[in-house]
């Protein structure tokens, strides 16, 4: 009897103690994309200056729009990051990677504000724009060509 319970307090004890690592992970992982680029928009984002993307999507993927931004990592997971490569500037180029979170950015002209989802005019005071909305990019890799 004593085996059982000595069993089953080191079951729980280890599942208590390793929660958050799986928890940690499971926020991480994203949502898997990929295909060829059809339109490319550069905009600005709560990031930065960020690139808006339509991709004709390979099987299984959900969104057609996502959004580059400084913070996106390129050329693969964190372990084997190569910081050289652009974000995706061109409509035919193929990318892979996976996306995490809702996200948007701003049309050219227009600047984000910290209300999610709104974008108010540089030029004319008091205009709001509609957001290009779509998934961050959490990493990226792309074609060259």
């Amino acid at each position: 009897m004593k085996g059982i319970v000595r069993f089953t307090a080191g079951i729980v004890l280890a599942a208590t103690l390793l929660a958050p690592f799986s928890a940690s992970a499971q926020a991480q992982a994203g949502l898997s994309f990929g295909g060829r680029i059809t339109f490319v928009l550069p905009c600005l984002s709560l990031l930065g200056p960020s690139v808006w993307t339509v991709i004709v999507p390979a099987p299984f993927t959900k969104f057609p729009a996502y959004v580059w931004t400084v913070a996106t990592l390129r050329g693969g997971p964190p372990s084997f990051i190569m910081p050289d490569l652009p974000p995706p500037f061109h409509p035919g180029q193929e990318i892979a990677g996976i996306a995490d979170i809702p996200f948007w950015c701003c049309a050219p002209g227009s600047v984000p504000t910290p209300v999610p989802f709104s974008c108010i005019s540089s030029t004319f005071p008091f205009v709001v724009w509609p957001p290009l909305p779509g998934q961050r990019m959490q990493w990226a890799n792309q074609s060259v060509i």
